[in-house]
């Protein structure tokens, strides 16, 4: 969500914000539930189905299907419903959002199986570089300098072409978005807006591109169908 409201029109302490921590106070737990789960041997679905499921109890839902990604897949991966895949000794990232009545909150933690914590480290360290600057009037290319002054100083490149971004009501990505790098031109945050950072650290070239699998869908409309057994079938 990004609102340009002032100062004086913003209340922090409405029903929209306070479904968004809501959804945040669930989501802290649940990060760190799910993590503990994730160990050399352990199943894929059964460590999202889990998440989903401990959202439910708490008292929101997911905003989107777990993404479990692993190595050099940055993110955006989920296991299937038929997916019998197992951890091994891999670099793990949990991405993982809940909504409370169409408020989200979204984050991310990473599980070193792999023997090389340092990789996770540099990314830890670099949100919390990049949250001491967060405040409203910060431009966001400030905020990416931060994030990659930490992962360079550590040797590795940050993702350049992800980016952190706003959370507004029902929507997981809106503007403004949050680089990775520094920006000569970025955006201003203002009071009320509402935002996820996601550094992400890597010890590749810095880019991402497109996998073969697609799991995870959205609905962007609904529309008509004309044909009576395609009606049924939706």
């Amino acid at each position: 969500m990004a609102e340009s409201e002032d100062e004086d029109q913003v209340d922090l302490q409405s029903e929209k914000y306070e479904k968004h921590r809501e959804a945040g106070e669930i989501l802290a737990q649940v990060r760190e539930e799910t993590a503990d789960r994730v160990e050399v041997g352990a199943s894929h679905l059964e460590v999202a189905e889990y998440a989903e499921d401990r959202i439910r109890e708490l008292g929101g839902e997911p905003a989107f299907p777990v993404n479990i990604s692993i190595d050099h897949e940055a993110a955006h991966a989920t296991p299937s419903i038929d997916d019998d895949t197992t951890f091994g000794e891999e670099m793990v990232n949990l991405d993982i959002g809940v909504h409370v009545d169409g408020w989200l909150a979204d984050t991310a933690i990473t599980v070193d199986l792999s023997g090389n914590p340092e990789l996770a480290e540099a990314s830890e360290q670099a949100l919390e570089a990049a949250l001491e600057v967060v405040e409203p009037g910060v431009d966001t290319g400030e905020i990416g300098a931060e994030i990659e002054d930490v992962i360079d100083g550590y040797g590795f490149n940050p993702v350049v072409n992800l980016t952190g971004h706003g959370l507004g009501h029902w929507e997981q990505h809106t503007q403004p978005n949050i680089p990775n790098r520094a920006v000569s031109r970025g955006t201003t945050l203002d009071v009320g807006d509402v935002v996820a950072i996601e550094p992400f650290a890597t010890d590749g070239g810095g880019k991402v591109t497109e996998g073969a699998s697609e799991e995870i869908y959205a609905l962007e409309r609904e529309g008509t169908v004309r044909n009576r057994q395609a009606r049924d079938a939706l």
